[in-house]
């Protein structure tokens, strides 16, 4: 039963450390924040501007076909880069390799114990 204690320990220290960097590493997968407000306030400053103009021309009787409408911007293109892809991986490869192991170890511990108490008792019963 110890060490399965040790196992489990081991475990909840390696999924601690590794996962703070995974967590940490994952970030670099994602578009920047700043640069997706900056597209979503021009987006919004577009849409106001294109309102502001149809509420002029119905005000000045004219049609809201002829007030010039401005390109939308497109949407920030994002790609990771592959060292950060390649990291990421390796963390998270990583992190399943040492759950596996950890769980693994526990379960050969266990089975050990429960092999060791089985062959105990038909010793015991095999000297009566």
């Amino acid at each position: 039963m110890d060490g399965v204690l040790i196992y489990a320990g081991l475990l909840s220290g390696v999924l601690t450390g590794v996962t703070a960097f995974v967590v940490s590493k994952i970030q670099d997968l994602k578009v920047d924040p700043a640069v997706q407000s900056v597209y979503y306030q021009n987006q919004s400053a577009q849409m106001l501007n294109q309102i502001s103009q149809q509420l002029a021309s119905v005000g000045n009787q004219i049609s809201t076909n002829s007030t010039p409408s401005m390109p939308s911007l497109p949407y920030p293109a994002f790609h990771a880069t592959p060292s950060d892809r390649r990291v990421n991986i390796f963390w998270l490869i990583s992190l399943v390799c040492s759950l596996s192991a950890a769980l693994l170890a526990a379960l050969v511990q266990h089975g050990l114990d429960r092999l060791g108490l089985i062959c105990a008792s038909s010793s015991s019963l095999a000297t009566l």
